[in-house]
């Protein structure tokens, strides 16, 4: 069943939409970033379910049909940019710690240095 949360995004969405209707290219990016807002409502709605709210509120969230859409987005999203990512821990343990450092050579003794004697 389609609740209030639901209807507010939807009207936030086709509003949005509507109010930047263009070609083609316009309508694309539009739609994109529509879907980052629902992933943006997705983030969200993960951290009030954290929060003591009262139960309706809580029922609200988990029930829209939208947060549920938007976790959807972030399961699939989130393994494909995992993917993607830089090994950051294998560059290091690669590049940086198993890379042999040259030696600095410390002459063993110091050279004798004189002060210039006073006439």
């Amino acid at each position: 069943m389609i609740n209030i949360l639901d209807l507010i995004i939807i009207g936030l969405a086709l509003f949005y939409l509507l109010k930047n209707a263009g070609g083609l290219l316009k309508t694309i990016k539009n739609l994109l970033i529509v879907l980052l807002a629902l992933i943006l409502v997705g983030i969200i709605s993960a951290y009030l379910l954290e929060v003591p709210l009262a139960k309706p509120a809580h029922e609200l969230l988990r029930d829209s049909y939208f947060v549920k859409l938007s976790y959807l987005l972030i399961k699939t999203i989130y393994p494909t940019l995992e993917k993607e990512a830089p090994k950051v821990d294998v560059f290091i343990k690669e590049k940086i710690i198993t890379t042999p450092t040259p030696e600095v050579t410390v002459p063993k003794s110091l050279p004798k240095v004189s002060l210039p004697k006073l006439k």
